[in-house]
């Protein structure tokens, strides 16, 4: 899995890098064939956007969250696309077993 992260207008410190590298690998347990996923934090003004972009094989889910507070911002986005990852692997389950 390729992950890039991208902090824009603000400098990202490496325990910020270190916690989401952390919370993006949990995705893993839905996907394995995972294979790139971009997280991309900008701050405009007093808000944070948080936006993950992530790339599979036939797939492609982003989700995106704006708040005040920056970790909120970034912990409702991956868990978005958790839930995105989660209701696709229910669907293909469920195809699967007719």
């Amino acid at each position: 899995m390729n992950l890039m992260i991208t902090g824009r207008h603000f400098e990202m410190k490496e325990e910020l890098k270190q916690g989401i590298k952390n919370k993006i690998q949990r995705l893993r347990k839905y996907f394995n064939h995972i294979i790139d996923v971009h997280v991309i934090i900008s701050r405009e003004k007093e808000r944070y956007i948080s936006e993950i972009i992530l790339s599979a094989k036939k797939i492609k889910r982003t989700a995106k969250e704006e708040n005040n507070d920056l970790y909120y911002s970034l912990n409702k986005a991956i868990d978005k696309i958790e839930s995105q990852l989660a209701h696709l692997k229910d669907k293909i389950k469920n195809k699967g077993g007719r």
